[in-house]
């Protein structure tokens, strides 16, 4: 990727904020633990050898998401349940094929924050049959449209299930937000308003990693470490303190001071929730073959709290297209199992 000036300025400003979430939360010791820890997790997550491989100004990801989780995160949840979840998926028929989508050179699932979260839906998706006695093999075939899951019962039935990780911005939000606590863990992101997925006024609708350097090369400038320390002594006085606003976003640092209330802004469910649906059921009805496959169960999981608020509306949907047969929405997060988190399902 060529870059003007100003472009490579920006990403060294982004790559300055890593590099000050890693100084701050990583440890190089604990890292290459992990690694010898986890082993299926090293060898298809192509994890670096040490903290230096996970910003890499030749990256186009900008950095290695999972390593930045191998290296930040306090506890080893998600690294011991990924390794399970490698030990025993890789065995299941037409795993391999199916693999070959993930393991892009260029767009690797574990170098980019939101196929990260997709990849690993489908590994819980196959994880919750795998539990309940089905035979779950993966049908992707390169000739036809094909549902990602096939669960073969002992009566010999089949049940087909397309996995989808609905996300509008959120999942920047959420790439920020680990960012900044890692940075320091008085940091939070606040929203102004309830805003739109809009690339014009929502700086976290990202289309591509001139737009996540962007972002993250605005709040580099405003979190230089002579500034933390003089957010740290203001919060001391009164919290939280206002460090910058950047679209519809505002980012606070909270500490001992006398509190001072504020709103964080949120979608409305009553309107979200029909909206949503909508967007889910549009997008995935004519998808993958699911038609030609019955019966079909489309499993949807999204992680943003306006997703997870609208969970709570009480209306019914009854308008399901033909191609679906029933459709199940989760708010599964990255460290929990299918049948322990918040769903509802909708049926014909």
């Amino acid at each position: 990727m060529s870059l003007s000036a100003n472009g490579v300025e920006q990403r060294s400003l982004a790559q300055a904020l890593i590099k000050h979430a890693l100084d701050n939360s990583a440890d190089q010791c604990r890292y290459k633990l992990r690694l010898d820890t986890y082993p299926l997790l090293k060898k298809m997550g192509r994890l670096p050898s040490d903290l230096d491989g996970i910003f890499n100004v030749e990256c186009s990801s900008l950095f290695h998401s999972l390593a930045f989780r191998v290296a930040t995160h306090g506890t080893d949840t998600l690294f011991a349940n990924l390794e399970r979840l490698f030990s025993r998926v890789r065995l299941a028929k037409g795993w391999e094929n199916e693999y070959s989508n993930w393991d892009s050179e260029n767009d690797h699932w574990a170098s980019e924050w939101d196929k990260f979260h997709q990849f690993l839906w489908l590994l819980q998706c196959f994880d919750y049959f795998a539990e309940r006695g089905g035979d779950v093999s993966f049908p992707y075939s390169k000739k036809e449209a094909k549902p990602d899951i096939q669960v073969t019962y002992e009566d010999g039935s089949n049940l087909y299930v397309e996995c989808y990780h609905y996300t509008k911005w959120w999942g920047t939000e959420h790439l920020i937000e680990d960012v900044l606590y890692a940075v320091d863990k008085n940091l939070r992101v606040e929203r102004t308003s309830n805003i739109k997925y809009d690339h014009q006024k929502n700086p976290f609708a990202i289309t591509g990693v001139e737009d996540l350097i962007k972002l993250m090369a605005a709040l580099s400038e405003h979190l230089q470490p002579d500034q933390l320390a003089k957010l740290r002594r203001q919060a001391s006085v009164g919290t939280p303190v206002e460090v910058c606003q950047i679209g519809e976003f505002k980012i606070l640092f909270e500490g001992s001071g006398e509190y001072s209330g504020r709103h964080n802004a949120q979608g409305d469910p009553n309107f979200s929730w029909p909206v949503y649906i909508k967007e889910i059921l549009d997008s995935k009805a004519e998808s993958n073959g699911l038609a030609a496959h019955r019966p079909n169960l489309l499993l949807v999981n999204g992680l943003g709290l306006d997703f997870q608020l609208s969970l709570n509306d009480n209306s019914e949907f009854s308008d399901l297209h033909s191609s679906l047969d029933e459709v199940w929405i989760c708010a599964c997060g990255i460290d929990e199992k299918i049948g322990s988190c918040r769903s509802r399902l909708i049926l014909k």
